[in-house]
């Protein structure tokens, strides 16, 4: 009897030596989880801060751009612009007033009566030629 009480503190040793390593084992793992579970949201924090911080600039961009597009309407619905854009598009004038245009010299396709005449010549000689 005496031999198996001293067998049974030891099978408890054992077990308790066992429950403690698991136990252990068990809050390292924890640790280690939240450990990676934390760099994990950091570093999506930092990727987010950092759209965030694009967002923005295209957002200041767009209410620049936004605001430039404003005074622009603003000029455009202007009496001064709308007279401009009369007398530069649609040739028009005001009563007792004159127009004055002038031609510029004429070119068809880009070249000269003397390159187009010259081109006539070769034409005709390749034909006489052949």
């Amino acid at each position: 009897m005496v031999a198996k009480l001293k067998r049974n503190r030891k099978s408890g040793k054992e077990q308790n030596m066992f429950f403690s390593v698991f136990v252990v084992l068990i809050f390292l793992l924890t640790i280690l989880f939240l450990v990676v579970n934390n760099i994990k949201a950091s570093q999506r924090r930092a990727k987010l801060t950092a759209r965030i911080k694009v967002l923005e600039n295209k957002i200041q961009q767009v209410k620049k751009q936004q605001e430039e597009l404003k005074n622009k309407i603003s000029q455009a619905k202007s009496k001064e612009n709308i007279e401009k854009v009369a007398r530069d598009q649609f040739n028009l004038k005001k009563p007792g007033e004159g127009v004055v245009v002038v031609k510029k010299n004429k070119k068809e396709n880009g070249k000269t009566k003397k390159e187009e005449n010259k081109n006539w010549w070769d034409m005709i000689k390749s034909i006489l030629n052949h």
